[in-house]
């Protein structure tokens, strides 16, 4: 095993890598091991080489983005840049160690390139620091082109997502809708990482609410139309913000991670779940990381969710099970709608679902938002199944129950 990663956590049995390492090679992930395409290049074997094999990449993007720039092809070169801080992302997030030189320094070129894509945005993209008592949370906060004051979405990103690459410039599916977006890494994220802000069974929702206060008072922000969207883990963070803050007034939750009880992924799923965890909360050892995750649910907070809500959820979601979004969306108070997406597990955030015509959910979070802010979240409770391969996608498909009685062969 990597000595970078060396600093195992009590209970993490390394005789198990070399299982892990195959996976990784025939899959391609590591993680969400039910999709068929490759995330990591060919190159990577095992667990151990992401963070190399990912330099090697995000340094070729960037070599030729510089290019570019300097040939005056400056939209190009935001692309650019962009691929290769998603590179450079993924090779540091496979590290799981404070101070760690390798970590640093390709976190280091991360920053350099989102620094490159914020010169060639025209103004419309910044990076903003948010006092959260003796600390910052770190965004990136995009304006709606065109505007004055404007309907604004708080963004939580997945669990391995950062901040940079939530949105692209170029096809933001939120300001494209007129809203302006802002997006954190929160405690256990990105920057917050290397900070060394560890995140709680509690404090996140804390932090988002910071980034709510922060909102209010700026100029280009409507302070009573802010809403939240969140994929993945960042579900889980959003709807405990929306419990906790009502002057969130309308949130989208897609990839959805949210559950009443206990996480039992941290024992099931790759190992990398558990590792991850375990750095992000700061725990050392098992018996630590076991009394944290017990905490980690949605037990208490589901019910104190009064403002209207949207939850996507896989059907066949091995992350969070398909039963506990349903016990979580029967416990919301408010307005809410949930979209079942037939044959699906955790993910197609941007990916095209075959169910929504091709697209990812991002888009579709954009449209509820945008719909809410206007008046026109569903008033009650509404359920669809999205079949995977025919019908309208979220436009039609009411459902009563996910039930095989309730379904229609296909």
């Amino acid at each position: 095993m990597d000595e970078r990663n060396s600093e195992s956590m009590e209970g993490y049995s390394e005789s198990q890598q070399w299982v892990y390492d195959w996976v990784i090679k025939q899959t391609g992930r590591t993680h969400v091991l039910e999709y068929d395409d490759r995330v990591l290049p060919p190159d990577v074997k095992t667990f151990a080489m992401i963070p190399r094999a990912m330099q090697r990449a995000g340094g070729h993007y960037e070599a030729v983005a510089a290019a570019a720039e300097a040939a005056g092809s400056r939209l190009t070169a935001r692309d650019l840049y962009l691929k290769a801080l998603n590179r450079y992302h993924v090779g540091q997030h496979a590290i799981f160690e404070d101070d760690n030189a390798d970590k640093i320094f390709l976190y280091e070129r991360l920053t350099h390139c989102f620094d490159r894509v914020l010169e060639l945005s025209d103004g419309l993209v910044e990076r903003v620091e948010i006092p959260w008592g003796d600390k910052h949370i770190q965004g990136v906060f995009h304006r709606a082109p065109g505007v004055g004051k404007a309907p604004t979405v708080l963004a939580i990103p997945g669990l391995d997502m950062i901040k940079e690459e939530f949105a692209d410039p170029s096809r933001n599916y939120f300001t494209d809708r007129g809203m302006n977006l802002l997006v954190i890494d929160g405690p256990g994220q990105g920057i917050s990482n290397l900070r060394k802000i560890r995140v709680t069974e509690d404090n996140f929702e804390r932090a988002g609410s910071a980034a709510v206060t922060y909102l209010t008072g700026r100029p280009d922000v409507i302070p009573d139309r802010i809403g939240f969207a969140g994929v993945s883990m960042g579900t889980h963070w959003g709807l405990r913000l929306m419990a906790f803050d009502q002057r969130i007034i309308a949130g989208a939750a897609g990839v959805c991670a949210t559950s009443r009880r206990s996480r039992d992924i941290f024992e099931s799923g790759a190992p990398r779940h558990k590792r991850l965890f375990m750095y992000i909360t700061g725990c050392k050892t098992e018996a630590e990381f076991r009394e944290l995750s017990a905490k980690w649910n949605l037990a208490g907070v589901a019910e104190k969710i009064v403002n209207p809500l949207l939850m996507i959820a896989g059907e066949f979601d091995s992350t969070t099970p398909l039963k506990d979004t349903l016990d979580t969306f029967e416990h919301v108070a408010g307005p809410k709608e949930l979209w079942v997406l037939e044959d699906d597990f955790h993910g197609g955030v941007r990916e095209g679902v075959a169910g929504l015509g091709g697209l990812g959910q991002m888009q579709y979070l954009a449209d509820w938002l945008r719909a809410a802010f206007d008046g026109r979240a569903p008033a009650g409770k509404v359920m669809r199944s999205i079949p995977k391969s025919s019908g309208v996608g979220p436009f039609g498909h009411e459902a009563t129950d996910f039930s095989l009685a309730s379904r229609q062969p296909s």
